[in-house]
This record gives C-alpha cells, sequence and structure tokens, in this order.
C-alpha cells in the first residue's frame, strides 16, 4: 500500500511543458490599438480603435483592419432606420503589409460595414453606422492608406515596459462621409490598463 500512495505522488507531480502560443504571420500588426484621429482640413478630433487581424491564410503580406470612431452618432442626424439608438462609424478592409519594416498600405481597397463594434472603455457594444444604414457586411466604398508603420517598443507604458506605436493616413470615399475624407491616425497597442491610455479615455468621457 505505502508503495502505491508513494507512486501515486510521483504521478500527482509530474510536470508537463507548455507549449508556447503560436504566433500569426503578422504577429507585429494583429491586436487592438487605440488612436487620436485628427481631420487635417478642420483639426476635428476623435478617438479611434483599430482592429488589425491577419487573413484566413495567414498570410505575412496581408492584414485586415477594422476602424472604428468611437464619437457615438445620433440617428436623427442622418437618414436612420431608427432614432432610438446610437451607432458607431466603422469601416473593415484589407491592406498589404511588410514584415522586415512593419510598414502597411493599400490603394483603394473595398471596405465593407461591420455588424458590431465595441468601444471597450465606454463599456458598450454598438451597430456600426454602416449596418444600419445600408446591412450587414453592406459594400460601402473605398479606402486608402498611406505611411502607414508599426513602431516597436515606442510608448512607454506602467511598470517600465514599453508598447509598440502606431500612425497612418486614411482616405476614404463612401456614402457616409463623401469623397476623399481624410484623417490621419497616431497612437498605441492597447494595453488595458487605464493608466496607459488615460489621455485617450479621458478624452471620451470629456467629449462623448
Amino acid at each position: 500500500m505505502t508503495a502505491i500512495f508513494v507512486l501515486a505522488g510521483l504521478v500527482s507531480c509530474e510536470t508537463y511543458k507548455v507549449q508556447d502560443p503560436e504566433m500569426s504571420a503578422v504577429s507585429e500588426f494583429d491586436g487592438k490599438w487605440i488612436c487620436f484621429g485628427v481631420d487635417p482640413s478642420t483639426g476635428d478630433t476623435a478617438v479611434y480603435f483599430i482592429e488589425i487581424t491577419n487573413d484566413t491564410f495567414d498570410s505575412s503580406d496581408k492584414i485586415w483592419l477594422t476602424v472604428v470612431n468611437n464619437d457615438p452618432v445620433f440617428p436623427a442626424m442622418v437618414a436612420g432606420p431608427s432614432a432610438a439608438y446610437y451607432y458607431l462609424d466603422a469601416i473593415r478592409f484589407k491592406a498589404n503589409c511588410n514584415n522586415s519594416n512593419l510598414s502597411f498600405q493599400c490603394d483603394t481597397a473595398q471596405t465593407t460595414a461591420p455588424y458590431l463594434v465595441n468601444n471597450e472603455y465606454l463599456g458598450q457594444t454598438y451597430y456600426s453606422l454602416g449596418y444600419a444604414m445600408f446591412g450587414k457586411n453592406a459594400v460601402m466604398g473605398q479606402a486608402t492608406i498611406e505611411n502607414g508603420l508599426i513602431t516597436r517598443n515606442a510608448v512607454p507604458t506602467g511598470g517600465n515596459k514599453m508598447a509598440s506605436a502606431i500612425e497612418f493616413t486614411l482616405k476614404r470615399s463612401d456614402a457616409l462621409v463623401g469623397t476623399d475624407a481624410v484623417v490621419n491616425f497616431k497612437g498605441m497597442k492597447m494595453t488595458g490598463w487605464y493608466e496607459d491610455e488615460a489621455e485617450y479615455v479621458d478624452f471620451m468621457y470629456e467629449y462623448y
């Protein structure tokens, strides 16, 4: 009996090697980013969430971007189906990326309307404005990205850590924003901690 208990103890204490999680082919790009987006012609500013993912084939030179303006739109401002809800203007499209220098760009990519999008800091999930106006995954128009760049370890955060920075210029044409709307983006990889992203979160609470 003693031998059995000793053997059981040895088995129960056995350790197993945990595999490191697999990374996507565009791991430096993918994830959630928080940015200020500025219209250079007017100076109008909003906080945007940018979500970047790999494509279905995990290509090393392609990414999907979802760009979400977190300033809620009330349907009474547009020809919407209902005046009872707020919506967020959001588009989704594919871009090219370069892992060697962490740049990304696209030329006249087709944009679609996501169904649901999140404002993570305000704790709200919204229908996208494009979905409300035109239906799920509706083709919205076109987008161009210029000067897209990820910079590793460029933004100081808590605990003596550093987060990556992101910047790019988006030119967009569709029924919601008109022709050739331009927004300049600068921001950082989201950490989830208020202390790291306070300037963005405080802006939302003050203006939204």
